[in-house]
């Protein structure tokens, strides 16, 4: 059976199973170059049909993700986005009252199928004709890729907190077996559903679109003692709940607490925002782990987007075990809406990472002196990776443990100060990292862990992560393990990667835009894949 999965909301994408196999993930925004563009994935679509060898009149069912996230207005009608550019738009607000209205008055059932039908109007147009278009809720289809993208079969609490989840900020679900059970979700408003957003606004950031650039901000910054009060009173637990928003008035620019974050410096204020969070989820966590009475844990959703929670997940001592995707948050959701329907537990298949290429010896050779001597390497491999980021496959490389490389390569492609590299390690033993047992399935395919100021680490800490974290991945095969080999014989454990397939920059598909890339980014060294 063939389901295709497709999520169409701020990251669109699109998944396929196979048979129950997960066989090819495609985002829209590594396709037409518009970051969280919002549009329609029809080329996520083509891609992953293509990839997989499916022809569109072969697709058997269609999982949506979201019921109401986005409204059927909104998806009829994109224009209506603009009305919610500001996220202190009352329109906000309304939303948060108009889903909550749609779950608790039976109506959402016919809004999700007024939109189920609207949908397949749409990929009847595209001679893609399933039997049924299904609307997967958000929170499930988080859940359904956190825990069927891991390898682990016993009991399993899956905890996903998502502000924009058809109304639904925080959900537990509860995994054994391959069958994914929903325990509990949080009803009523929590405080969650707007307050990053707002809180990322007054920092000139837009929410859900720049949330890596604030956690790197974060990294350069420290938190406060009065903000850090101001945002508690905000943001924090209330047993196994988040603490609730205040309603009926709209939360507003000048706002004490936005006031405050405004005024302050922005790496101080970004760094307070992110320790308010990480007590509260960790907090949280903790109360649900004693509750359940399940130390395995999934995490999925927006917030664990940012690794460094996951990895304060990780430290727990009530924790056992954490599993996290390859992206957690958005990034998974068209994977979540295939898998559910699919009904078991597929994997993540080899392709879907690092594909293997075919450099000659004498590029590895080059490469490999290259990187030695802090120079950068451009490569490319398959068609797109995993993930919005590519985790490797389309990047620019080069040696983790120099700080100064690590500076000129990031001047030389324009990247903002404060956005940090994926880190890439020849293997989860590497000794510049403490891999911690907990976290052994998600670190292969990309996550957060602690560095070890070592040898090997010593000037990677400066020049990575500011608090002592980076997010990474292990080479297992491919073009990327061939220079992780040739480069471990100088004593170069690691490889920082800054991806070459976000935003404007160009689809590279072809020999020669690769090589004008790496000429035009000052590159000494080019490694073509496959």
């Amino acid at each position: 059976m063939n389901i295709l999965g497709v999520a169409d909301g701020l990251h669109a994408g699109a998944a396929l199973t196979v048979n129950g196999k997960l066989v090819a993930v495609a985002h829209q925004q590594r396709l037409d170059r518009v970051a969280a563009s919002n549009a329609f994935p029809w080329q996520a679509i083509e891609q992953v049909l293509e990839d997989a060898g499916v022809a569109p009149g072969d697709v058997d069912l269609v999982g949506v993700a979201g019921r109401f996230s986005p409204p059927f207005a909104v998806r009829r009608h994109p224009s209506l986005r603009a009305l919610a550019r500001d996220p202190f738009s009352p329109v906000h607000d309304a939303r948060v009252f108009a889903h909550a209205l749609l779950r608790h008055s039976g109506l959402g059932a016919l809004e999700a199928d007024r939109a189920g039908d609207w949908l397949a109007a749409r990929f009847a147009e595209r001679d893609i004709r399933p039997q049924r278009v299904i609307l997967v809720g958000m929170h499930r289809a988080l859940a359904e890729a956190a825990y069927r993208l891991q390898d682990d079969d016993t009991d399993v609490l899956v905890i996903t907190l998502h502000p924009k989840g058809d109304g639904v900020a925080l959900a537990v679900h509860v995994g054994n077996s391959a069958q994914l059970d929903r325990y509990w979700t949080q009803r009523g408003f929590a405080s969650l559903h707007l307050h990053l957003g707002r809180c990322a606004a007054t920092l000139g950031l837009r929410a859900g679109v720049d949330d890596a650039r604030l956690w790197g901000l974060a990294g350069q910054g420290e938190p406060t003692e009065e903000l850090g009060i101001l945002l508690d009173r905000h943001l924090s637990t209330d047993g196994l709940k988040l603490s609730r928003r205040s309603y009926l008035v709209p939360a507003r620019r000048k706002d004490r607490v936005y006031q405050a974050l405004a005024d302050a410096n922005p790496a101080d204020a970004a760094a307070s925002i992110q320790a308010n969070l990480r007590r509260t989820v960790v907090e949280l966590v903790r109360k649900h782990v004693a509750h359940w009475g399940i130390r395995t844990v999934a995490l999925g959703g927006q917030v664990f987007d940012n690794p460094r929670l996951v990895a304060a997940v990780a430290e727990m001592d009530e924790v056992e075990r954490v599993l996290a995707g390859p992206e957690p948050g958005w990034g998974s959701l068209a994977i979540g809406a295939a898998t559910m329907l699919a009904g078991k537990p597929p994997r993540i298949a080899p392709s879907l990472g690092f594909d293997a290429g075919t450099p000659t010896k004498k590029q590895i050779k080059s490469a490999v002196v290259a990187l030695k001597n802090g120079q950068g390497v451009a490569h490319f491999s398959g068609r797109a990776g995993f993930g919005t980021e590519g985790q490797g496959s389309r990047a620019a490389l080069v040696r983790a443990d120099d700080a100064a490389a690590v500076e000129r390569l990031r001047t030389a492609l324009g990247r903002p100060e404060h956005e940090e590299p994926l880190v890439i390690l020849l293997s989860a033993e590497a000794d510049c990292f403490r891999a911690s047992d907990k976290m052994r399935l998600p670190l292969a395919y990309g996550s957060a862990a602690p560095l070890i100021d070592n040898k090997h680490a010593t000037s990677m800490l400066g020049a990575l992560s500011r608090d002592s974290r980076a997010r990474v991945c292990v080479a297992s095969d491919g073009a990327v393990k061939q220079l992780l080999d040739g480069v471990a014989k100088h004593g170069i454990h690691a490889l920082a990667a800054f991806p070459l397939a976000m935003g404007s920059e160009p689809t590279l598909s072809r020999a020669e835009a690769a090589s004008r890339l790496a000429a035009e980014a000052g590159l000494h060294a080019l490694v073509a894949g496959g």
